[in-house]
């Protein structure tokens, strides 16, 4: 079965008395990041920004993301609405000795009133704390908080397992008759609503024939990569800085489209969609190659691993 991903915070909103705690636990094992990110201007975060006095195809994750606002061995912060406050960008897995493993964010809120936040990996995953006066009787305790997340979840298990049928069926699409007598065969790079996705192709394995085109689309952050003289690219790669923290590099052979041609034939190296989905995505929102000769194709998504896929040429 695929891989269900759940992108938001649960609780959405939670209500706490002034000077008390929050702590957030990154909770599951896909391979899709988050932060918790408070900043006077949410709408200003941004993931991958231009690498510092970097090519023109150097990319990384922004250092005031990849950051934590905490240091090392520093008590827990005190939010201040003029401030900016980071949990680090958090992994599922390590990636690389260099870069802690990031797991949870605390953060204290002294004064009452009611705060946002935003991961800013997702730009539609945001979250609101609630602060009420310390003296305020008719607030939720943990027992209380935790049922409602657990509550809050079921709308977004309900799509991703609903979805998980759709890759033990392993059917197409849609597909559509072409004037040479050939198909365009079309398969989905992840389904579901940004909140809830199954990381997974629908099909994962496709049979097809020779002349057939297959369109992989997507709606958020997939890229469709083969590479016939090796292993496939990592996504996110490290490099060394004057910082806490290595950068984390967007890798541009993932980023961006790479097509030696629109036929593939089982050679040329690496094809790269370049990344996918809505928004300003190198790749745009689909990807098609025509194939040409008998075989079977491998080809992963490198920005979640597992996210894997076959094309069989018959």
């Amino acid at each position: 079965m695929g891989t269900s991903s759940l992108n938001e915070y649960f609780p959405r909103a939670i209500e706490i008395r002034a000077g008390d705690t929050v702590r957030w636990q990154f909770n599951g094992n896909a391979d899709d990041p988050h932060t918790v990110t408070f900043s006077p201007n949410l709408d200003a975060v941004v993931d991958i920004v231009p690498k510092p006095n970097g090519g023109r195809d150097e990319f990384i994750f922004a250092t005031s993301l990849a950051d934590p606002s905490r240091g090392r061995g520093a008590p827990i912060e005190s939010y201040r609405p003029s401030g900016y406050f980071n949990s680090g960008i958090m992994f599922g897995y390590q990636l690389s000795d260099e870069i802690p493993l990031i797991e949870e964010f605390s953060l204290r809120f002294p004064e009452p009133g009611s705060f946002n936040y935003i991961c800013g990996i997702h730009e539609f995953h945001r979250g609101t704390v609630i602060v009420k006066e310390a003296s305020d009787p008719n607030l939720p305790n943990q027992v209380e908080i935790s049922q409602a997340a657990t509550e809050q979840m079921k709308f977004g298990l309900g799509i991703t397992n609903a979805l998980q049928e759709f890759v033990r069926l392993n059917q197409v699409l849609d597909r559509e008759p072409k004037t040479d007598g050939s198909e365009r065969i079309f398969v989905a790079a992840g389904m579901g609503s940004p909140e809830a996705e199954v990381l997974e192709f629908f099909p994962k394995k496709l049979e097809i024939k020779v002349g057939d085109t297959v369109t992989w689309f997507a709606s958020r952050f997939h890229a469709v990569v083969l590479n016939t003289e090796g292993s496939p690219p990592e996504f996110y790669l490290t490099e060394p800085r004057a910082g806490p923290t290595p950068f984390i590099v967007a890798n541009p052979k993932v980023l961006f489209p790479t097509e030696p041609t629109p036929e593939f034939d089982g050679t040329g190296g690496l094809w790269s969609s370049g990344l996918l989905g809505y928004g300003q995505r190198p790749g745009g929102l689909s990807y098609t190659l025509t194939f040409t000769t008998p075989g079977t194709y491998g080809y992963v998504c490198p920005i979640h691993r597992g996210m894997v896929g076959t094309v069989s040429v018959n």
